[in-house]
């Protein structure tokens, strides 16, 4: 149930500020991509902490254990999220300067959001699984 709510908490927000957006008469459309790609991030930086398999380790008490699984997920993780920062920012660019620009059937921005977004949940799935 967390995870769910976790996963669909973003999409909440993005289907308020959409409301709010539309009752102020505003441009509803050109936001989602960027929101969507930080709502995105946001799901991965909880996810750079390693998971501590608790484990005593004779005459060292400071020492902690981490799977080598988690290890690499949490590099990784990491990298993606600089990354990710980079395509959050491309995303903003592209809905202010190219609103309409579009690549697949669906605008560019929204595109990058909606990768960014899935990717990210993909993070979290695994992240529970190691």
């Amino acid at each position: 149930m967390y995870t769910a709510f976790v996963c669909v908490f973003p999409l909440i927000l993005l289907l308020f500020e959409w409301g709010l957006r539309t009752i102020m008469s505003v441009n509803t459309f050109e936001f989602t991509g960027p929101a969507l790609a930080a709502a995105g991030v946001s799901f991965l930086p909880p996810l750079v902490r390693p998971k501590i398999i608790n484990v005593k380790i004779r005459n060292r008490p400071d020492v902690i254990a981490v799977s080598k699984a988690d290890h690499i997920l949490t590099s990784i993780v990491w990298m993606t999220l600089l990354l990710f920062l980079f395509a959050w920012c491309a995303a903003c660019y592209v809905s202010i300067k190219f609103p309409q620009s579009a690549h697949l059937w669906i605008n560019d921005h929204l595109l990058i959001g909606i990768v960014v977004y899935a990717s990210c949940l993909a993070f979290v799935f695994v992240k529970e699984k190691v």
